[in-house]
């Protein structure tokens, strides 16, 4: 892999040396858009903060849905639409808008410049507050984000994305739209009854606390931007007081503890209990995964007084802590390695290489490093410093990080109910001075806080990485305007983050909010240590180890059981004593031929979903078709991938133990393609294909309707006139999805909506030969659909 595509080299301070992204098709989208920098007042399609004398524009609190007036949620929604506005503003040219971000893992500025506002057309829609939307490709095309498998994770931004002509004016109807809900709705006139999660209006507050979660998503893919796209609009926060110009004069100094950054003791907490979730009739939005109710027993720990600051994680990188693997978990190092990294994504080196003396990129400009401002990182660099400080300090009890419960316990106001007083707790948690939230001001600050508070930052600053995979609480509902909103990432690959950051507002920036995201991703989030004083406290550790082991022990025995997918050994088909026929390899293929195959021509795109190592995937390009395969499991698509370059498939046969070859046909290799990727968070580029084949992934899905959504609409995954293939054991289980989301096999049609016309269905068996003895049988119902509109 070529070095343009490690660390981000955007942060370089020579901005005119900034090395290309490897394939730069992205730019097909340039020389479209005249837009002029500083903006002109036609700029905005809401209000303009300039004329109204509002600047520098800072979050308002988040509505109280109980009484709030007419007044007060517009001027809620003008504040959200404001500030992304203005932090679009700080964008000088096109170029800012259609760059993909160096990582390449998001999708470029010009989709989240367009997204908050279908999202407000689409859940309007639903929710019968209008009745039609505006344009419905912009409304299928802008209405899924990105959700990458994998920091390697790179096949994106190959997309030619609408002129800023036509989002602007999107933007523009989409104000007055919502505009004119908040000024003729009857339920928010005087005296209105209460807002709750049953409203129709429950849409409204929706589309304001989603457009803030992407003012902060929005703010990180800007900071990482090379710094000559970017410049601070004068509406946009300043930063915090504390920040120092850079001066190129300046003689370096190595930064010392007690001086340049405060301290960092270890604070004991005392055992106690705490509830977590948020009462249902809490008067303020919130999102599905906040609602329901857990008890949790915490047990005496120590933790760092203050989120752990640039200087301290200074001595981390100067001890060579990003060269040495025994700090890294497996993956960790891996991500590392890949991307080449050898310090904080927002560190800017300014001296000789291994001087390890940096500046600060700040989201538009680059200042002097402010070494007690809490450090950016992300969960694995996190992890790693944890290890190293373990070490250094000679730990019998390894350092981690907090869990939600421990956050719980930290903070100073504990209020989990709906009363006057726990409102009021709720609210004042977030007023403190102390809190660096809502844009207050436009960076982080000082990790020092007030002298009084024990804990410091447990909210703001900067969001704090937890050792809890993200997880729904006892009571859980799904709602049924976002039914996908937190139910792809209840997967074991999401860690939690808690508390918010400077850019957090609304809902972001409550004590309700629970946010989680990939260990790799970068986002405003740094952490602070625990010392859980007894080994493995709270089991932590040990989860996050029993993960890590069943993924190795797939990793053994997988290559055994890939075995039954290739096979041409008909013994397996008498021992299990079916018939050849019922068999998926036989079944699908010849429903294939029968019934879609007189649809296709040798330019036709096929999908399977689920396709494990690509036995069907293979068969199909056998047909002489342009077939992708994509699945959850990187093993599996490494291996495919694999067996696709040596033209061969290489397993283990389970009779003898004996490497088994089978030799692939070459001209159906040409056909072949891959992708690890989450089937209820397929890429937006995805479309227009002939035939979907979804096998065996859909009782597994958090959302399963997520996945039958994309089907259809202006950006469906089938074109119209296409196929749909379902095959699944409609075996369900709470532990992965909501008993409320379950689909039985004879409710598809309902499922999937009048556009499809059920062609066959019927029942068949997938066998596996995972060892000599043993042939796992499994009996799958499927059905053929056709796309009629």
């Amino acid at each position: 892999m070529s070095s343009n595509l490690t660390r981000n080299p955007n942060l370089d301070l020579n901005t005119s040396s900034v090395i290309a992204v490897e394939t730069e098709t992205w730019r097909r989208n340039m020389g479209r858009n005249k837009l002029s920098f500083p903006r002109d007042t036609n700029w905005w399609t809401g209000p303009n903060p300039l004329a109204k004398g509002e600047a520098p524009v800072h979050g308002l609190r988040i509505p109280n849905l109980n009484n709030c007036t007419r007044a007060e949620v517009q001027a809620y929604f003008d504040n959200g639409w404001m500030l992304t506005e203005l932090l679009f503003a700080c964008l000088v040219n096109e170029e800012a808008f259609y760059r993909p971000p160096y990582h390449n893992l998001r999708h470029p500025l010009i989709f989240y410049y367009t997204h908050p506002a279908v999202l407000y057309v689409n859940k309007l829609h639903v929710a019968g507050l209008i009745e039609k939307t505006v344009h419905p490709y912009h409304e299928r095309l802008f209405e899924t984000g990105v959700d990458e498998m994998s920091w390697d994770d790179l096949s994106k931004n190959e997309m030619e994305w609408p002129d800023m002509e036509h989002c602007f004016n999107y933007r523009k109807e989409c104000y007055q739209i919502v505009s004119k809900v908040i000024a003729t709705h009857p339920d928010l006139g005087d005296n209105h009854p209460p807002i709750t999660i049953e409203s129709p209006l429950w849409a409204l507050v929706m589309g304001f606390e989603h457009e803030r979660i992407h003012l902060e998503t929005s703010s990180v893919l800007i900071r990482e931007l090379p710094a000559n796209l970017v410049r601070r609009h004068p509406g946009f926060p300043h930063l915090h007081p504390t920040a120092k110009a850079l001066d190129s004069n300046a003689v370096w100094k190595n930064p010392k503890a007690g001086i340049d950054y405060p301290e960092n003791p270890f604070m004991k907490q005392s055992a106690t209990s705490v509830v977590i979730g948020k009462d249902l009739s809490f008067p303020t939005f919130g999102w599905d995964n906040e609602y329901g109710r857990r008890e949790a027993k915490v047990r005496d720990f120590a933790a760092n007084r203050q989120l752990i600051s640039n200087g301290e994680y200074h001595e981390f990188v100067k001890d060579g802590g990003y060269r040495d693997q025994k700090y890294w978990s497996e993956e960790g190092w891996r991500w590392r390695t890949f991307r080449n990294v050898k310090w904080p994504s927002f560190w800017v080196p300014i001296g000789p290489q291994g001087a390890h003396q940096y500046a600060l990129r700040t989201c538009f400009e680059v200042v002097t490093m402010a070494w007690d401002w809490p450090v950016n990182a992300n969960y694995h660099e996190a992890k790693a410093f944890a290890a190293w400080k373990s070490e250094k300090e000679q730990r019998i009890c390894p350092l981690r990080l907090l869990t939600e419960a421990e956050h719980h316990s930290l903070r100073r106001e504990h209020a989990p109910g709906a009363s006057p007083k726990d409102i009021e707790a709720a609210f004042h948690a977030l007023d403190r001075k102390s809190v660096n939230s809502s844009l207050k001001h436009g960076s982080e600050g000082p990790v020092g806080g007030e002298k009084s508070e024990k804990f410091v930052d447990v909210f703001g600053n900067v969001w704090q990485w937890l050792e809890d995979h993200f997880q729904f609480l006892p009571g859980f509902q799904v709602h049924h305007l976002y039914d996908d909103f937190s139910t792809p990432c209840f997967d074991g690959l999401h860690q939690m983050i808690m508390g918010g950051s400077f850019v957090s507002a609304g809902d972001e920036a409550s004590v309700h909010a629970r946010f989680h995201f990939r260990p790799h991703f970068g986002q405003h989030a740094g952490f602070r240590l625990v010392d859980p004083l007894v080994p493995d406290n709270h089991g932590a550790l040990q989860l996050i180890e029993k993960a890590d082991d069943d993924l190795k022990d797939e990793s053994k025995t997988r290559r055994q059981q890939l075995f039954a997918s290739f096979s041409r050994d008909e013994e397996l088909l008498i021992e299990a004593m079916i018939s050849p026929e019922k068999l998926t390899r036989n079944v699908f293929p010849k429903l294939i031929r029968e019934h879609v195959k007189s649809s296709l021509n040798a330019e036709s795109r096929i999908l399977e979903v689920g396709s494990g190592v690509g036995a069907l995937t293979y068969r199909l390009a056998q047909m002489g078709y342009r077939t992708l395969g994509v699945d959850i499991s990187k093993l599996a698509i490494d291996t495919a991938k694999e067996w696709q370059k040596e033209g061969k498939v290489e397993c283990i046969s389970p009779d003898t133990g004996e490497e088994m070859t089978f030799s692939l046909e070459p001209e159906a290799l040409k056909n072949l393609e891959w992708r690890q990727s989450d089937a209820g968070s397929l890429p937006a580029e995805y479309n227009d294909f002939n035939l979907v084949v979804i096998n065996r992934v859909l009782s597994q899905l958090p959302s399963p309707k997520g996945l039958l959504s994309r089907l259809s609409g202006e950006r469906g995954l089938v074109k119209v006139g296409g196929f749909v293939l379902i095959a699944d054991r409609f075996s369900w289980s709470e532990r992965s999805t909501p008993r409320t989301l379950w689909i039985e096999s004879n409710q598809l049609g309902d499922a999937m909506g009048v556009r499809f016309k059920r062609i066959e269905d019927g029942r068949c068996f997938h066998v596996e030969r995972p060892a000599k003895d043993l042939a796992a049988v499994g009996r799958l119902y499927y059905s053929l659909w056709r796309r009629e509109s």
